[in-house]
C-alpha cells in the first residue's frame, strides 16, 4: 500500500422488506466501482450474525479517487433510488497510510 492509497469501510442498515431491491442496487455500484481505474478493491460483505447489516470494503489508489467515486456515483444512487430501503444512514471509515 502506497502512501496515498486509503481503505474506505462503510456499513449499511437495511429494511428487511426492501433487502432485495437494495442489493440489486448495490451490485450494480458495486460492478461500476469496480471498473474505476483507481478503485483497487471494491466487496460487498453481509454480516453473519445479521444479514440485513451490510459492510463495502474499498481500497483506492487516492482519497480524491475515492470522494470523486462516491460522491459522484455511489450515494447519490443510493440516496435517490434506495433511501428507503435504509433503517439508518451509512456509517464510514476512512483508513490511510494504514496496512491492515
Amino acid at each position: 500500500m502506497n502512501a496515498r492509497e486509503i481503505i474506505v469501510v462503510v456499513q449499511l442498515r437495511l429494511d428487511a422488506n426492501h433487502r432485495e431491491e437494495f442489493l440489486r442496487t448495490l451490485f450494480d455500484i458495486v460492478e461500476r466501482s469496480r471498473i474505476a481505474p483507481e478503485c483497487l478493491s471494491y466487496e460487498l460483505f453481509s454480516r453473519a450474525d445479521d444479514e440485513n447489516t451490510l459492510v463495502l470494503f474499498q481500497m483506492w489508489d487516492t482519497r480524491e479517487a475515492f470522494e470523486r467515486n462516491w460522491l459522484y456515483t455511489d450515494l447519490p444512487i443510493i440516496i435517490r433510488v434506495q433511501i428507503s430501503c435504509l433503517t439508518t444512514l451509512p456509517t464510514s471509515k476512512t483508513l490511510g497510510k494504514t496496512r491492515l
